[in-house]
Order: C-alpha cells, then sequence, then structure tokens
C-alpha cells in the first residue's frame, strides 16, 4: 500500500513539474507585448523652385502705365516694331539701356508685370536680330506734294511729319489715300483735318518702326512729341501705307493694329 501510494504521489508530482515545465516553454515562444509607436515624421526639407525666366525683345520704352498696378519707377516695356507693347518689367538699379535701344532681356515671370534679370547679347541663346524695315532709295517729294511713285512709304510718313509746321493743307492731303479721305465729310470735315495737321508744329523724337507687310501695304508703328500732344506716346499709333495707282499714300490711321489674318485695308 505505501508503495503504491508512493508511486501515485510520483506519478502527480512528476505531472505537475511537466505541465510547469511545459507552461514555461509555451511562454518562452510566445512574443512578449511591447508598446508600438508611429515613427516620427521626417524632416521635410525647404524646397526654392528656380524662378522662370523667359528672353523677350524689342525696342525700350517708358512704361505706359503711369498708375495702378503695372505702374512704377525704373518700369519699362519692350515694343515690337509696329510698336505693340510685349513685355512690361521692372528694371531696378542703373545701367539700364538707353530708350529706343533695342535688346533683348532674360525676364522674370511675374505679374502684373515681370522682372529683369539679365540682358542677352548677341550670339547668346535666345537672342532675335532686331527687324529690319525695308527700304529702297528715297525721293524727295516735289514742293507742295507729300508723295511721289518713287519714294518709299517709310519716306512719305517723314514727310507727313515735315509738313505739320508747312501750313500747307493741300500737300497734307497729298499723304492719304482718297478712300481715307472720303471717311471725312464733316465735323470735322477733311480739308479741316489737313489745316489743322498743316499747323500742328514740329515734331520732335519721331520714331517710325516698320512692322510687316499685308495685303500690299506697309504697317508701322509710329510714335512722336508735338506741341498739341504726343502721338503714339506709348508706341500705339499705327499708319497703313501702301500704293495707290503707283503712288505710296496713307491708308489709315489708328490707335490699334489689325490682325494680319483679318486685315481687310488692301493698297493697290
Amino acid at each position: 500500500m505505501i508503495t503504491r501510494a508512493l508511486a501515485t504521489l510520483a506519478a502527480v508530482i512528476l505531472t505537475v513539474v511537466l505541465g510547469i515545465a511545459l507552461l514555461y516553454a509555451v511562454r518562452a515562444l510566445t512574443p512578449s507585448a511591447a508598446v508600438i509607436s508611429s515613427p516620427a515624421p521626417a524632416p521635410t526639407a525647404t524646397v526654392v523652385a528656380a524662378a522662370t525666366t523667359v528672353v523677350r525683345c524689342g525696342t525700350l520704352g517708358p512704361n505706359s502705365i503711369t498708375s495702378g498696378q503695372g505702374s512704377g519707377p525704373n518700369t519699362y516695356e519692350l515694343l515690337t516694331p509696329t510698336g505693340v507693347p510685349t513685355a512690361r518689367f521692372g528694371w531696378p538699379g542703373s545701367g539700364q539701356s538707353a530708350l529706343g535701344t533695342y535688346v533683348c532681356a532674360r525676364l522674370i515671370a511675374g505679374a502684373p508685370m515681370e522682372g529683369f534679370d539679365s540682358l542677352v547679347r548677341p550670339g547668346d541663346p535666345g537672342y532675335v536680330d532686331q527687324p529690319s524695315a525695308q527700304t529702297r532709295p528715297s525721293v524727295t517729294a516735289a514742293p507742295g506734294l507729300c508723295t511721289n511713285p518713287q519714294m518709299t512709304t517709310q519716306a512719305v510718313i517723314e514727310r507727313y511729319f515735315e509738313l505739320s509746321t508747312s501750313k500747307d493743307a493741300r500737300a497734307v492731303s497729298d499723304c492719304f489715300a482718297a478712300s481715307w479721305r472720303a471717311r471725312f465729310v464733316r465735323n470735322p470735315s477733311w480739308d479741316e483735318l489737313a489745316t489743322q495737321w498743316a499747323s500742328a508744329g514740329p515734331a520732335v523724337s519721331l520714331r517710325i518702326t516698320y512692322g510687316d507687310t499685308v495685303n500690299g501695304c506697309d504697317r508701322y508703328g509710329v510714335a512722336a512729341r508735338m506741341a498739341t500732344g504726343s502721338i503714339g506716346q506709348s508706341g500705339s499709333e499705327f499708319v497703313t501705307i501702301g500704293p495707290e495707282g503707283g503712288t505710296p499714300r496713307i491708308f489709315e490711321t489708328g490707335t490699334a493694329v489689325v490682325n494680319a489674318q483679318i486685315a481687310t485695308t488692301t493698297c493697290r
């Protein structure tokens, strides 16, 4: 009996020991709980984008906007051959090119105006040669007239401005095609307009810039200072001129140039 009791007790003790050993083995295979923390966000770097620049070319002129957005000191425009502004930008400091000079400039994109970065020299990437006007040997008109068949279209415009001190309305009328004169019947009549121009006073700082040729007409941008006020101060006075029966005359003037694709004025 004692022997059997001892054997039973030994079996129980063995079972308990084996159970404890198994429990420890299972716990050893189970990973302990851990506090999982979110990784700290990586620091963000401040990236400064490179300024966008573009090369623009044209004749340097004063800023035509004198107040409000787009105005300010040391601000300029680049003008096309027809006097249309293609860029408005600030050029601070000193060393600016003279007004009326053809330049190509690298400009920093912005609104309401761009900013000056640097001049682009001939031979540099982006430089565009200045368009040149069509030229022919020039001949002076006879006294009392504005034009003749041998004159260039630009010479006729020059002659028209010379006549602003002539007091010769007949010569002024000779500068213009009949189709243009016919538009002015009264208030004012054409004769009144011609008489006014013949006494308008001298033209100062006359600038005539060839633009293009459309429907047989040469188109120019014109600017000048007159005793009665400025013409094309912002490069916005335009002259359309071409042959009328073989003699160059002015067919149209205005403060805007018509798109070449839809222009209807024809010189012949």
